[in-house]
């Protein structure tokens, strides 16, 4: 793959983890708490902490995806910093914590778990082993189309990022 090929294809790997976090999210909410809430920090249906744990997994494990030996527990190390230090950097910024372990079974700090450590470590697996697959695939047979949808696809969750920091959290954005 070119280097441009290769950026869109994570960016597409970035959009599609999003969705389906947000998606998983919303579910598990719908069925164990009975509401429907947007769990996400942006107003859209993504949850970028999706997108980017997606990447860091694939662009780390990959190569190893014939051990699963060292899949499995490095899985397990990636997601939970990525979810430790995504919590704790919201938390310092907003004051608000947008999931909360605490009272969970090995939880620091409230922002990881063993649940979520076992959650997102299976979740993982399928990622490196199916979705991405599959991914590739689909990338591959119609990377016109979907390097299109991707670009507008990512300048609308950018957009939103934008929207949502300044209107949400009332940042102000110094433009010379």
């Amino acid at each position: 793959m070119k280097k441009l090929e290769k950026i869109i294809y994570y960016l597409f790997i970035f959009c599609i983890s999003s969705v389906i976090g947000w998606l998983l999210e919303e579910i598990y909410v719908l069925l164990f708490k009975n509401k429907i809430v947007n769990r996400g920090f942006l107003y859209g249906p993504y949850l970028p902490i999706y997108g980017f744990g997606a990447i860091l997994l694939i662009l780390l494990l990959k190569k190893y995806k014939n051990n699963k030996y060292i899949v499995l527990p490095f899985s397990i190390i990636i997601t939970e910093i990525l979810e430790y230090f995504t919590g704790y950097f919201l938390y310092l910024i907003y004051h608000k914590k947008w999931w909360y372990y605490k009272g969970a079974l090995l939880n620091i700090n409230g922002f990881i778990c063993l649940k979520s450590a076992i959650i997102f470590s299976f979740s993982s697996l399928i990622l490196i082993y199916i979705i991405e697959p599959l991914l590739q695939k689909i990338y591959d047979n119609n990377y016109k189309t979907i390097g299109i949808i991707t670009i507008v696809f990512t300048l609308i969750i950018l957009f939103d990022f934008i929207f949502t920091i300044v209107n949400r959290y009332r940042v102000v954005l110094w433009i010379n």
